[in-house]
């Protein structure tokens, strides 16, 4: 695989992981502020309605007047008009656990019974119906006379709406990130790479045996570094060629001179050595091709 798909595969895979961790803790903390705040609002309401129904009793125990379960509904559907949301509820149970008032949601009143929790501070628990979620709370209520069971129930959807909200909104964030990451790699190693591709194409004709070619490459980086030494070896190598090819002209220059020196006399030696062969010399011209060849 070549560089650029590399460096392309390189940024995706890490612009991908660091934008995934990056929203998912982003998202993840800001639901847990928000459920944090969700359950201390929702802890303070109930304990304000926890507080309001002690004070309730309390007055009507100074007085001297006893407080009749029909007077405890009453006095809980006056609370309900004060909540902060037309989907929370509430519901009172006696001491035996019987039901006082309720104006809990369906899903809740069949089994009221279940979302109390054995506590005097305020217990919690999530449940979902129909696709809505809700926080339920419970403690007990100790009064001068009787001991109660208040319930609290509050539609937290919009918490988890939220969240969802969020999560299709850096998912469509992060699938458009992913796309322009490709164009802006791409961009990145044409810078990268054309310098380098530059380099291997100089290289290439050099090994062809064209030593005059240079990169010509102007940059302040790594990359320009090692293109001026490459350029700098180009030039050694031109001038050890040229040097070299000078060299063998001049031998080959004196093996010419040298040939042609020798040529002369060596024929004139080899004609009178074939005289001498043959014979039919008188003696002087014998005497005279010896002292030529001796010579």
């Amino acid at each position: 695989m070549k560089l650029a798909p590399k460096i392309t595969i390189i940024m995706v895979a890490i612009v991908g992981v660091v934008l995934s961790l990056c929203g998912f803790a982003m998202i993840s903390s800001n639901f847990n502020r928000s459920y944090k705040e969700a359950i201390a609002h929702n802890t303070s309401v109930h304990l304000s309605t926890k507080d309001s129904i002690k004070r309730f009793f309390a007055t009507s125990f100074y007085s001297g007047k006893e407080v009749v379960d029909l007077e405890i509904a009453a006095y809980a559907l006056q609370m309900t008009e004060h909540l902060s949301s037309q989907n929370d509820s509430l519901a009172i149970l006696s001491e035996r656990k019987s039901t006082l008032y309720s104006n809990l949601p369906g899903e809740f009143s069949r089994n009221i019974k279940t979302t109390i929790f054995e506590a005097e501070q305020p217990s919690y628990q999530f449940y979902r119906f129909n696709g809505v979620t809700y926080i339920a709370m419970s403690s007990r209520v100790l009064t001068a006379d009787r001991q109660l069971w208040l319930i609290s129930v509050f539609d937290v959807t919009s918490l988890f709406v939220e969240r969802r909200v969020q999560l299709y909104t850096f998912y469509i964030i992060y699938v458009c990130v992913l796309l322009f990451v490709p164009i802006l790699a791409s961009i990145i190693t044409a810078f990268v790479v054309r310098p380098l591709r530059k380099l291997g194409e100089v290289s290439r004709k050099m090994s062809s045996g064209v030593y005059n070619q240079r990169t010509d490459i102007m940059r302040d980086d790594e990359i320009g570094e090692l293109a001026d030494h490459f350029d700098e070896m180009a030039a050694v190598i031109q001038e050890k060629i040229v040097s070299l090819n000078s060299a063998i002209k001049q031998r080959d220059d004196f093996m010419a001179a040298f040939s042609h020196e020798i040529k002369t006399p060596m024929t004139s030696m080899i004609g009178y050595a074939a005289l001498l062969k043959n014979g039919g010399l008188e003696h002087e011209e014998k005497e005279r091709a010896i002292s030529y060849i001796h010579k």
